[in-house]
């Protein structure tokens, strides 16, 4: 019988704010140089205890990575236009939330894993809509007791 000398709920938040730690530290060193170039083909967003909306009006959107940590912002996507292939917005969210508004045309896709909250996809379906093959984003990601959501108008 392994023998733990804590009790599990003295180390329990410990280890959650150590995993947030790692997944912050290891996450942010990937892509540090999207927005060297000043434009809005990439997002590379982080919101603390606090918020933002902001607008993208790139013709060459690329996508980009979100974290939201007990904070949040909403994207407004609707006067982008998407490039060739597959784009990726990777999201990861603590205690948060934030919202994606999309152009209806998109070819979106929602893979985020959820624990203790959730993302869901808000557009309206419109079956008269082709999507273009060649271009779609992709929203992936993890989300921890937070939110978000998918929207077009």
């Amino acid at each position: 019988v392994l023998h733990i000398p804590y009790e599990f709920r003295r180390i329990f938040w410990p280890m959650i704010f150590i995993f947030i730690g790692l997944a912050i530290l290891f996450r942010r060193g990937g892509h540090r140089n999207i927005q060297a170039s000043g434009n809005q083909d990439y997002i590379d967003e982080l919101s603390v205890f606090g918020g933002s909306e902001r607008l993208i009006t790139s013709k060459d959107f690329k996508g980009g990575k979100v974290t939201y940590i007990f904070g949040g912002s909403t994207i407004n996507l609707t006067q982008s236009e998407l490039s060739k292939g597959e784009n990726i917005i990777d999201v990861f969210t603590i205690f948060g939330g934030g919202k994606f508004i999309v152009p209806r045309d998109w070819d979106v896709k929602v893979e985020v894993t959820s624990v203790f909250g959730g993302f869901s996809d808000k557009r309206l379906v419109d079956p008269h809509i082709v999507y273009d093959p060649s271009k779609q984003l992709v929203i992936k990601g993890f989300v921890i007791f937070g939110g978000g959501e998918l929207q077009s108008f």
